[in-house]
């Protein structure tokens, strides 16, 4: 069996949005099932090699991502898409040095392999788009790679220079800015379209933000039967007054210094304990209606002070309720894999329809 890490994302733009001057543009158009619905059927039945959307001759520095093979489930709408990333330049050779070879070292330590045209060396990228709830998620597998920036690339690259859309296109030489103010990516020319009544030009966007899963976010009652111990960081304070010489209570009453001396102290303790799934949701509610990240509050009025867990035995790692981000995994059989190359989408997609209630808990 091999393990599979999913990280989740929102989709935070998808479709045709006015173009506007200042301001957030507005959404016209385009959903996430009809982007990847139109996705599917340009890449069905079309040779790997011609899957890049983009003129590799006009862009000869850009990464090459490829489309391997698509699945879509009918019941949910969700999809399956495995791409492809390509080591090596167009010659089709490929660059190694040896292992053992001494940093600096002036003798032959360097090999290339000239592989033929029909071949593209590279690694495999496994995608989940679950269009109902605007999500996608990377699942990171041995000897695959996640590139969620360049894969919406992708898509966009796709929707602009490839899929026909209802909307009248037309090149212009207008720069459109990411949400950050930077300009990461461009085609040769900027694509924009007309709408319907051609009062207004579109841009077409697809961006994706990294989903954290908090504690919160978790599904309670599978946690709470991995937490072996509960453990609680605290800080008390003692109070000592000192007896002191006549002389010296005088002179602290006349520059009004308190003669207390307070003594703090950090404690860390641990128990035994398994919480049912309603105790860690109490818990949970708990800390957080008492945590304040200012330090303001009782609680968390202290780096030291918090709460947590151990799972598996008392000598494991601490996780902090503040800290703590959920990461789902699969399972899936190695004889799934193939050729030993890389997982089809069917079979990855099937092992995701049968734990998806449990994988999109947050959620659901």
């Amino acid at each position: 069996m091999e393990q599979g890490l999913l990280t989740f994302f929102d989709i935070t733009h998808c479709g045709f949005y006015r173009l506007r001057q200042k301001g957030e543009s507005k959404h016209i158009d385009g959903s996430v099932h009809s982007v990847v619905s139109s996705l599917k059927n340009w890449v069905d039945g079309v040779d790997v090699e011609d899957t890049i959307p983009w003129c590799t001759k006009n862009n000869p520095v850009r990464p090459k991502f490829y489309c391997k093979s698509v699945e879509v489930d009918s019941q949910t709408g969700d999809s399956l898409f495995v791409f492809w990333k390509k080591y090596g330049d167009e010659s089709g050779n490929v660059n190694g040095i040896r292992a053992n070879s001494k940093v600096g070292a002036k003798s032959k330590d360097t090999f290339k392999i000239k592989v033929g045209n029909d071949v593209i060396l590279g690694q495999p990228l496994y995608y989940w788009f679950i269009p109902s709830l605007n999500l996608l998620a990377t699942i990171k597998l041995p000897n695959s790679i996640a590139d969620t920036e360049n894969v919406t690339r992708y898509i966009r690259s796709c929707m602009d220079l490839r899929i026909n859309s209802q909307y009248k296109k037309k090149e212009s030489d207008l720069e459109v800015e990411d949400e950050s103010g930077n300009q990461t990516f461009r085609e040769n020319v900027s694509y924009v379209y007309s709408s319907e009544e051609e009062l207004f030009s579109m841009k077409f966007r697809f961006n994706a933000k990294m989903k954290e899963l908090k504690i919160q976010d978790s599904n309670i009652s599978s946690l709470a039967d991995k937490i072996t111990h509960i453990v609680i960081r605290d800080t008390i304070s003692a109070t000592d007054v000192p007896e002191k010489a006549a002389m010296y209570n005088f002179f602290d009453k006349l520059t009004k210094v308190d003669s207390s001396v307070t003594v703090t102290k950090k404690i860390e303790y641990s128990y035994e304990e398994t919480p049912t799934p309603d105790e860690l949701a109490g818990m949970i509610n708990d800390y957080y209606d008492g945590y304040d990240p200012s330090g303001e509050n009782t609680l968390k009025n202290e780096k030291w002070n918090n709460v947590g867990f151990r799972m598996n035995g008392a000598n494991t790692q601490t996780r902090w309720f503040d800290g703590y981000f959920d990461r789902s995994h699969i399972k899936i059989n190695k004889n799934e894999k193939q050729e030993d190359s890389y997982y089809p989408a069917a079979s990855l997609l099937k092992v995701l329809m049968e734990e998806r209630k449990e994988l999109l808990s947050f959620v659901l």
